[in-house]
């Protein structure tokens, strides 16, 4: 059987080391999981590391296999997929039974930091979508995807973290206590560094973003301590009635992640950071 052949039942026999009256093609029970010992991966990590959705998706279908089966340094098969940039066997993996989205390797990064780091930008979009994604899991020097990608200069995967994450954790320091603002600035990525400045400085102005501690109080810039309470926020949309929507787009506005200006007045969260000027667009109060 020539074994360089990709696709399908051929290339996962090639993969898998059969025991004992096991199925030859695919493999049975724990050669399912057989793990060669030269690069300590299993057959399911190499076939999605060659980006083969066929063989991927017949040794899922094997009885027994472990899909979140980690390699030596601790990498599954949707880290290396990701890192990788195979975006439709990272959907067949997600999609998998029991697939951990967050399952970290031996430095403790997730798939979503190797393809953060790497600039995949479709996979990072499909890895954002899948159920319980930490978006804010740190690795073994405190740094999350945000801060991976800001440290490379992929622009495109910021603003699809800032865009699709509502929770993402601008402001958050790593180990060396730089947010991934003052890691792209370092590294000479200006338009990073603004992009992510800029989204640190708008972070407070959100309901979601105002965090729990300390009774969720933060300040809205010049205007003092106790003006930006989780009260005043949550009153300014009350204030809005039964069905709130955005003075901008008149769209239904999500209490949950509204911004809310120093004036009280209220925008959704995908057209504040639309705002060109430090400016209420409704009063002209600046913020």
């Amino acid at each position: 059987m020539d074994g360089t052949v990709r696709g399908g039942w051929r290339l996962a026999a090639a993969l898998v080391a059969p025991g004992e009256g096991d199925d030859p093609r695919v493999g049975r029970g724990s050669s399912a999981n057989w793990v060669d010992p030269t690069r300590g991966d299993t057959a399911l990590t190499r076939a999605a590391r060659a980006g083969d959705v066929v063989a991927v998706m017949e040794l899922l279908a094997a009885p027994g296999v472990d899909v979140n089966g980690a390699g030596r340094d601790g990498g599954t098969p949707l880290h290396v997929a990701s890192i990788g940039g195979h975006a439709e066997v990272v959907a067949v993996l997600l999609a998998a039974p029991g697939v951990d989205v967050n399952r970290a390797n031996v430095n403790g990064q997730t798939a979503l930091h190797g393809a953060a780091m790497i600039g995949r930008t479709a996979v990072v979009a499909r890895l954002l979508a899948a159920a319980g994604i930490d978006v804010n899991r740190a690795d073994a020097r405190g740094r999350t995807a945000l801060h991976k990608a800001a440290r490379m200069g992929h622009w495109d995967v910021v603003e699809a973290l800032l865009g699709a994450a509502s929770d993402v954790d601008v402001t958050r320091a790593d180990g060396a206590g730089q947010t991934a603002g003052d890691v792209a600035r370092a590294e000479g990525w200006a338009y990073v560094a603004e992009v992510l400045d800029a989204a640190a400085a708008r972070a407070k102005y959100t309901l979601a973003g105002a965090g729990a501690a300390a009774g969720a109080d933060g300040l809205f810039g010049p205007y003092g301590p106790g003006v930006a309470t989780a009260e005043f926020r949550h009153a300014a949309v009350a204030a809005l009635g039964d069905s709130p929507e955005c003075g901008v787009c008149m769209d239904p506005l999500d209490g949950a992640t509204a911004a809310v200006l120093p004036c009280a007045h209220v925008l959704c969260r995908a057209c504040f950071p639309r705002l060109k000027k430090v400016e209420c667009p409704f009063c002209r109060e600046p913020w």
